[in-house]
C-alpha cells in the first residue's frame, strides 16, 4: 500500500505548517519520484525516514551497521555473529522510543536506508508473525494503521544467519556478507553512473565513484609510476603497495603480495607450523581458510555466481567472465606493429611479439633496435633489448639481481649481504625458469630500464664451449645456438662482482665498493644525459631526479634557518648537518656531533670509556674506528687511488681531494673579498683573509703578550723570540 495524495496532504494547498489539529498526526507532503528513482524531494524523504522508524518500532526487524563486523545501531557494541547482536538488541533495546530512534538514526543521511535483519517477520502490536517482509508491511498499515510507504519503506532488508546469507527481494543466497551486501544494493540502484552504467544507494558514493573516470595524471604516492584514472591508481596501490606493507614476515621482514605467501614462507623458511586447512569432499589441505573456501565453492558446490548473459557460461571469478565475452564481441584492440595482427588480449599479443622479431633478419633487428642520441624512444627497440636480456638470463648462467643496501634476488624476495650467496641462491632456488617466469619477474621493471647481471664464471646452459667474457657469450648464443639477442642493445648492465673485487666489464677498472662501480657503469650507458652538467644516466627516472638538483629556487632548510638556491645544496646541508647530529648522539650527555669519529673521541676523553683499536695490517699506526682504517690502507698501502687528474695524472682516494686539485689547474678565483677586493681560489683561504680586516687575533703567545691573525706569523714569532724554549707546541 503507497501513500496517496488524499492522505499526506493537510490542506489543499499542500502546506503541513497550516493543516487541522483535527486531522490527526502531521502529514507529510507527498514526493514525486523521478524516473531514475533518485530521491529529490526532501519531503519524500522524510516519508522514507519516518516508514523505516514505524518498522523498527512496531517490528521484530534488527537494524545494524557493518564494518568488519556487525555493529548494534543504537550504541557501541559490536558481534562476529549476527545472532549475537540479535540477541542483545532484543534484550538491552527493546523498549526504546520514537524519539530516541529518531535521533539515532538521526546520524545518517535521510537518503541512506537503513540495513535491517530480518530473519523472523514479528509484529510487536499483536506478536502475529507474518509470512514475509511484504506481509509484514501491509500488516502493520492495513490492521495498526501505521504510515509505511510500501514503495520506499526507508529500509535495506537482509537475512542473515549464522550459516546463511539471503537476499529478501529475490530470495538469491551468497557465502559471505560482502557479496550479499553489493548485491542488495543493485536493488537500491538510485543513483546512477552516466559512464559505465553502475548504480549506487546514496549521492555520495556515486561522487565517490565518478573520481574513478577523472582522466588526468594520477602518480602513485609510492613508486613513480603514473596513471590516467584515479581508479587505476587506486588499484594498483591495492594490489602492489597496500598487500606488500600488510604482508611483511616478522622475522626477516621480507614483504609478499598476499598472506598466503608470506605463510609459505614463514613455514618453508622458518620453519613455523601452521593449522592445516582440510576438504570436507576430497583429500586435498590447503594452507590458508581463503583458499580452501574458494576450493569448495568452485570444485564441489558449484557455486558459480558469474554468468554470461549471451551463452550462460558461468564462472566463480568475475574476471574470467570479462575474458569469455571477449569470444562474443570480437574486439581485437591490441596490433602487432610488425605483422599487423590484431589480438583480443594483451597477453597474445606478447607472446607473438619473440616470434616475430626471430622472424627479422639480423641487419632488421640492429635498424630496429637503433638509438637516437641515447635514447630508447622506439618501442619496439625496448621490446627487443628486453626480449635480449631474457635470453642472455635464460640461456646463461649470469645471475640478475637489484641492489638495495643488498643484493637481492630478482625473482623473490631474498637478500643477501654477498654476491656470492645470491649466485648460490639463484642457482638452486631458480635455475629451472622458463620464459615465461623470467618474463613475469622482469615485468617488474621499466622495459627501458637495463637488467642488472652479474658475470662472474659466465658459461652457455645449452653446451660445454668455453667463454672468455659476455661478448663472447652474446656472440656465442647469436650465431652458434641461433637466439634472439641484439649485440647493440642486449638489455642488461654487466657487474663482475665477487667477494674481493668490484670491476666494470666494459673497462676492466676496479673500484672499493659497489656503490662507485654503479656510478661509474652510467658512464658507459649514458642513454640520458643532462644539458647542464653533462652527467649520464641509464633510465630517465635517475636522470629526473638528477635535474630537480639544478633547479634554481628558495629552499629553506626545515631545522634550521638557513635557505639555499638549489636542491641539492639543501640536501647536502640536512645530510651532513641534522642527520649526523641527530645520529651521533652521546648517550651520557645527549651532545651531537657531526661524525661518528668525533662522539668516540668525546666519550673517550670526557667520559671514559673505552676505545676499540684498529691496527694498521702493514705499519704500526692505530685507529679509533675501522672506516679510518680502511681508507688509511686502501690508500697508503694498496694504493688504491680511485679518481686521477685528466691533467697531470695526480691520483687520490677522495673525490674532494681531486676537486681541490682541479683549482691548481684552472686557476679559478671565485672567491671575492668585498673590502679589498682580493680573489681566492677556495672559500677556506677567503676566510682566514677575512681575519686580517676583522683584527682576529686568534693565535696568542703563551709565553708573552703578543697575538697574531695567521698561525704561521706565531711559529715565526716564536723561533725569532723563543727558540731557547724546547717541546714548542703549536
Amino acid at each position: 500500500m503507497s501513500f496517496s495524495a488524499n492522505n499526506y496532504l493537510a490542506n489543499d494547498s499542500g502546506d503541513p505548517a497550516t493543516s487541522s489539529r483535527n486531522t490527526g498526526p502531521v502529514k507529510i507532503k507527498k514526493a514525486k519520484v523521478d524516473e531514475d528513482g533518485s530521491f529529490k524531494d526532501v519531503y519524500k524523504k522524510e516519508i522514507s525516514r519516518s516508514s523505516a522508524i514505524n518498522l523498527l518500532l512496531y517490528s521484530t526487524l534488527c537494524p545494524f551497521r557493518f564494518s568488519r563486523f556487525y555493529m548494534c545501531l543504537y550504541c557501541t557494541q559490536s558481534y562476529l555473529d549476527m545472532s549475537e547482536l540479535v540477541c542483545h538488541t532484543t534484550t538491552v533495546h527493546n523498549a526504546i522510543g520514537k524519539k530516541d530512534l529518531r535521533r539515532v538514526l538521526s546520524r545518517t543521511g535521510k537518503s541512506q536506508p537503513i540495513k535491517v535483519n530480518v530473519i523472523d517477520y514479528g509484529c510487536k502490536l499483536c506478536d502475529s508473525v507474518a509470512p514475509d517482509f511484504e506481509a509484514l508491511k501491509n500488516h502493520l498499515v492495513e490492521t495498526h494503521k501505521k504510515e509505511i510507504d510500501i514503495a520506499n519503506d526507508g529500509v535495506m532488508p537482509f537475512k542473515i544467519t549464522d550459516k546463511e546469507y539471503q537476499c529478501i527481494l529475490c530470495k538469491e543466497t551468497f557465502v559471505e556478507y560482502r557479496f550479499l551486501n553489493k548485491h542488495v544494493s543493485g536493488h537500491f540502484r538510485n543513483f546512477f553512473c552516466d559512464q559505465c552504467a553502475a548504480g549506487f544507494v546514496t549521492a555520495g558514493r556515486l561522487r565517490v565513484h565518478l573520481k574513478g573516470h577523472q582522466i588526468g595524471p594520477h602518480p602513485c604516492t609510492d613508486c613513480d609510476k603514473i596513471f590516467n584514472t584515479l581508479a587505476a591508481k587506486i588499484e594498483h596501490y591495492k594490489r602492489v603497495h597496500a598487500k606488500t606493507k600488510r604482508n611483511i614476515c616478522k622475522h626477516c621482514q621480507a614483504s609478499f603480495m598476499d598472506y598466503y605467501q608470506k605463510k609459505k614462507h614463514m613455514k618453508d623458511v622458518h620453519g613455523i607450523k601452521f593449522n592445516d586447512f582440510k576438504c570436507n569432499f576430497c583429500s586435498k589441505i590447503f594452507l590458508v581458510s581463503s583458499a580452501l573456501k574458494a576450493h569448495e565453492r568452485q570444485v564441489h558446490l558449484k557455486n558459480k555466481k558469474f554468468t554470461c548473459d549471451i551463452c550462460n557460461y558461468q564462472s566463480h571469478y568475475k574476471e574470467s567472465i570479462k575474458r569469455h565475452v571477449m569470444c562474443h564481441t570480437g574486439e581485437k584492440n591490441f596490433k602487432c606493429d610488425i605483422c599487423k595482427k590484431a589480438y583480443a588480449r594483451h597477453s597474445d599479443q606478447a607472446t607473438t611479439m619473440p616470434c616475430n622479431t626471430e622472424a627479422l633478419t639480423e641487419h632488421e633487428q640492429i635498424k630496429i633496435a637503433e638509438v637516437d642520441d641515447g635514447l630508447f624512444n622506439d618501442v619496439l627497440a625496448k621490446q627487443i633489448s628486453r626480449s635480449s636480456a631474457i635470453n642472455i638470463i635464460l640461456f646463461s648462467t649470469v645471475c640478475p639481481f637489484r641492489f638495495s643496501r643488498f643484493y637481492m634476488c630478482l625473482y623473490c624476495t631474498q637478500k643477501y649481504l654477498e654476491m656470492s650467496q645470491l649466485m648460490q641462491h639463484t642457482q638452486k632456488e631458480h635455475s629451472g625458469l622458463g620464459k615465461k617466469d623470467i618474463r613475469k619477474a622482469l615485468s617488474r621493471t621499466e622495459r627501458a630500464q637495463p637488467i642488472k647481471v652479474n658475470v662472474v664464471d659466465v658459461a652457455c646452459k645449452l653446451c660445454s664451449t668455453d667463454i672468455v667474457d659476455f661478448d663472447d657469450l652474446k656472440t656465442h648464443l647469436l650465431t652458434k645456438h641461433k637466439k634472439d639477442i641484439d649485440l647493440k642493445n642486449d638489455g642488461v648492465i654487466p657487474f663482475r662482482i665477487t667477494d674481493k673485487e668490484y670491476a666494470c666489464v666494459i673497462c676492466r677498472q676496479q673500484f672499493v665498493k659497489y656503490i662507485y662501480l654503479n656510478k661509474h657503469l652510467n658512464e658507459h650507458y649514458r642513454n640520458f644525459s643532462c644539458e647542464q652538467c653533462g652527467a649520464g644516466f641509464v633510465t630517465a627516472s635517475s636522470l629526473k631526479g638528477h635535474l630537480a638538483t639544478h633547479q634554481i629556487g628558495v629552499y629553506q632548510c626545515t631545522d634550521c634557518d638557513k635557505v639555499y638556491k638549489t636542491e641539492a645544496t639543501r640536501l647536502d646541508h640536512y645530510k651532513k648537518i641534522h642527520i649526523k647530529t641527530k645520529k651521533n648522539i652521546c648517550k651520557h650527555c645527549q651532545e651531537s656531533f657531526t661524525d661518528y669519529y668525533h662522539k668516540r673521541k668525546h666519550m673517550i676523553s670526557v667520559h671514559g670509556v673505552g676505545a676499540n683499536e684498529y691496527k694498521c695490517s702493514f705499519c704500526p699506526k692505530v685507529f679509533m674506528v675501522s672506516s679510518h682504517l680502511r681508507a688509511h690502507e686502501r690508500q697508503t698501502h694498496l694504493k688504491l687511488d680511485t679518481y686521477t687528474c685528466d691533467i697531470c695524472d695526480h691520483r687520490t682516494y677522495y673525490k674532494e681531494a681531486m676537486k681541490k686539485h682541479l683549482i691548481c689547474h684552472s686557476g679559478e678565483k671565485n672567491f671575492k673579498c668585498e673590502i679589498c677586493k682580493k680573489a681566492y681560489a677556495r672559500k677556506r683561504t677567503l676566510k682566514e683573509h677575512m681575519r686580517i680586516h676583522n683584527n682576529d687575533r686568534r693565535f696568542a703567545c703563551q709565553y708573552c703578550d703578543r697575538a697574531f691573525i695567521q698561525k704561521c706569523s706565531l711559529k715565526g714569532h716564536m723561533k725569532t723570540h723563543h727558540k731557547d724554549v724546547e717541546n714548542i707546541n703549536y
